[in-house]
């Protein structure tokens, strides 16, 4: 596998869940600029995906992603309510 691979652990019309590395950053310390799992994914799925919580650059965990706006509000109001399933 690709050092820059990513693995979709579950993908629908309006998630993506990651299994994110350890080392590896949820999304660019600048627009372009750092390896990131947003980058990773906007490689494989073609689409900039929407960040709904943040793992540090050591973690390693499953990661939540969604495709459009709509989505990611109900999932940030999920996590900011601990009530994500």
């Amino acid at each position: 596998a690709s050092k820059h691979n990513i693995d979709i652990i579950h993908q629908d019309d309006s998630l993506v869940v990651v299994s994110k590395p350890s080392g590896v950053r949820t999304a660019p310390i600048h627009r372009f600029k750092g390896d990131s799992v947003v980058q990773r994914l906007v490689g494989k799925l073609g689409i900039a995906p929407l960040v709904c919580h943040r793992l540090d650059a050591l973690t390693s965990g499953a990661l939540v992603f969604t495709k459009h706006a709509a989505a990611a509000t109900s999932i940030i109001d999920q996590f900011a309510n601990r009530t994500v399933k």
